[in-house]
């Protein structure tokens, strides 16, 4: 592997996201020869529909406390997270193994693997974005948790305080600060500003970042689906993609939520859940948010994106589909209205739903898949694939290449299934 010329590496890399793509850019820049094969056009999945908010730091999805709210939500159709009854023992598995990550233990070192990796993503955005002319209404202003409540705001200041200690810079923000700031907002007593990293359109950001490596001599194959792999003495040496055999020198596998199927036919473990998320976006007269804001008690972020108003959040844990739960998608403009009045007034025109791949522990998956000496895996970020996009694909592109990647990844090893 490491003493091949890059010029002759062929890399194939399943899946099209924000981290498979990014991937893709590091490795072409470095002379590689890569082909990304995906199933869609690159435009509809969650790299894509996420809300876009570059949350550098921001905690995993597992935590101390969250399991008790957890129960009580899991039942209620409207709740932040949902989990629809279905006799699933991946599920029941996945569970057990989420509410040991919620110690606090595990929790404060996943923490600090995140803050670590957030602080490297943040400084791939600024370069990627700069370097290669990306236009993707990137807004470096951070971004608000705000709140109407007391409890919120005491939580508020309890993650920004465990961020404050990661290295991050952070601010709380008083009412009058906040109308004078973002007059569209109302009602709310305060906010959380976190000033690293802000927002993009990701959309834009992934066609921009695959024209880039394109320009760059990365082949990318779309509408394409990846049916099985060819294995030949513990190496991955072709990839069947439609009628298609792929060969590669190395293989990298990183289809987000369908990671899990995919692996299981070649003998890999990547234990995940797909967290359906949703967005709806809006159009008024008048901008209503500068910068992006989380709703703090709702769990949904606000995020502007041109002339329109992105509103994205939920977590509902219902199996690997695109059904859209009709229910869902309302929570999301009812539970803006109390902070956006000026919502009233607008009609939302589009609504979308996709999956987040979701480790029990919270952390994502990369690296070196066991009992193979060439098959690569990046998924498993949760919430974050599109925060922690870019230095994945840095830090795995240096994996792949026999380099000692830019920060220590034992922790996010598939090997720990």
């Amino acid at each position: 592997m490491a003493d091949q010329a890059t010029g002759d590496r062929h890399i194939a890399i399943v899946g099209g996201g924000v981290v498979g793509v990014a991937t893709a850019y590091e490795l072409a820049r470095r002379g590689c020869r890569v082909t990304v094969i995906d199933d869609g056009e690159l435009t509809t999945s969650a790299s894509t529909g996420n809300a876009g908010i570059i949350a550098l730091g921001h905690p995993p999805l597992p935590r101390p406390g969250l399991l008790l709210k957890t129960i009580g939500w899991m039942i209620d159709p409207a709740s932040p997270l949902y989990v629809p009854f279905r006799i699933d023992l991946g599920l029941l598995s996945w569970m057990a193994r989420f509410a040991l990550a919620c110690r606090a233990g595990p929790f404060e070192r996943s923490v600090e693997l995140m803050a670590r990796m957030g602080l490297g993503s943040g400084e791939r955005f600024q370069t990627i974005i700069a370097d290669e002319s990306i236009d993707c209404d990137y807004r470096p202003r951070g971004w608000m948790d705000v709140y109407r409540t007391d409890a919120a705001r005491a939580a508020s200041r309890v993650d920004g305080a465990l961020l404050e200690r990661a290295g991050y810079a952070v601010r709380e923000l008083d009412a009058a600060t906040i109308a004078d700031e973002e007059p569209g907002l109302a009602g709310v007593m305060g906010a959380t500003l976190y000033e690293g990293g802000g927002s993009i359109d990701p959309g834009p950001f992934l066609a921009g970042l695959a024209a880039a490596s394109e320009r760059r001599g990365a082949t990318i194959l779309r509408g394409q689906a990846v049916t099985g792999f060819e294995r030949r003495d513990g190496r991955v040496v072709g990839v069947h993609a439609g009628t298609e055999l792929i060969e590669a020198d190395d293989v990298v596998l990183s289809a987000g939520a369908w990671s899990t199927a995919l692996g299981r036919t070649i003998g890999v473990r990547i234990p995940m859940q797909a967290g359906k998320g949703y967005h709806v976006e809006v159009r008024t007269p008048e901008p209503l948010l500068r910068r992006v804001s989380v709703l703090s008690e709702t769990h949904i972020a606000a995020t502007p994106m041109g002339d329109r108003l992105r509103l994205a959040g939920t977590v509902e844990l219902s199996g690997v589909n695109l059904r859209v739960h009709e229910r869902r998608v309302r929570m999301l403009t009812e539970g803006a209205r109390a902070y956006l009045p000026g919502i009233e007034d607008a009609e939302p025109f589009d609504a979308w739903c996709g999956l987040r791949p979701c480790t029990a522990d919270g952390l994502p998956v990369i690296g070196l898949a066991p009992g193979y000496e060439n098959l690569f895996i990046a998924t498993g970020h949760a919430k974050m694939g599109l925060t922690l996009g870019p230095y994945t694909g840095l830090l795995l592109s240096q994996i792949v290449l026999g380099e000692t990647p830019a920060m220590d990844v034992a922790a996010f090893s598939p090997a720990r299934f």
